[in-house]
């Protein structure tokens, strides 16, 4: 189930990197139906928006929120190509919106995005795939409902790769991720003008799930964090 999964990997690595949200403004950067903004306001966050450039999606997540006011707001926003900020927040993330950049021209738009709509010395935080991966995943983590196939390099030396997400038994959703260099991430939010920069490993539940569970993932992690502050 990705339902499923997407909740024991990505969304735990990212609270696993926030600290208390209580009275903080956070900001989705390609936020989809926003179920990160409704688990961020659950977790006592003052002020949570999200923003897609789907109106599908953003339509969707208005309609969950009518059906279940918690006080999550959603604009439709293209984060690559928008100038100007939507507000002023102490927390960014993005979960994998960074992998749409196949190349640092793309990715420091987005970047310069999300630095515009942090507060001084607010922190961003980014998964991405992992760029440190030395094995590329192939059908490794097939048994946590993801599968990898490799396609052309970009002009920074990573990699594109398309992803397969099983719907059901006999369909699936694939969506294209490059996968840049280190060393391209770090320029370009530093260019945009964050003041730190670091990538951290991502987080696995060990406490609902047993460690041979995720042997295949903490072996080779498809994912990856990026934090950095304004």
């Amino acid at each position: 189930n990705c339902g499923q999964l997407r909740i024991e990997d990505d969304y735990y690595t990212v609270l696993a990197y926030l600290d208390d949200l209580k009275d903080q403004a956070i900001l989705d950067i390609g936020c989809g139906d926003g179920n990160y903004c409704r688990l961020f306001k659950a977790k006592g966050a003052k002020k949570v928006m999200g923003v897609d450039v789907s109106p599908h999606m953003i339509k969707f997540a208005e309609e969950i929120e009518i059906a279940n006011p918690l006080g999550c707001e959603y604009k439709v926003v293209d984060a690559e190509t928008e100038q100007k900020a939507v507000g002023q927040f102490d927390i960014a993330v993005t979960a994998f919106v960074l992998v749409y950049a196949d190349t640092a021209q793309r990715l420091s738009k987005f970047c310069n995005f999300i630095y515009k709509n942090l507060k001084p010395g607010g922190t961003s935080i980014n998964l991405i795939r992992n760029c440190f991966s030395t094995k590329f995943w192939g059908n490794s983590l097939e048994k946590y409902g993801r599968k990898f196939t490799m396609l052309d390099k970009t002009e920074d030396g990573g990699f594109g790769c398309t992803v397969h997400l099983p719907l059901t038994d006999n369909e699936e959703f694939t969506v294209t991720n490059y996968v840049l260099r280190p060393s391209t991430y770090e320029k370009c939010f530093l260019d945009a003008g964050f003041s730190t920069f670091q990538f951290k490993p991502c987080q696995t539940e060990m406490n609902k799930k047993s460690e041979e569970y995720w042997k295949e993932v903490n072996e080779n992690p498809h994912q990856i964090v990026i934090i950095a502050t304004k």
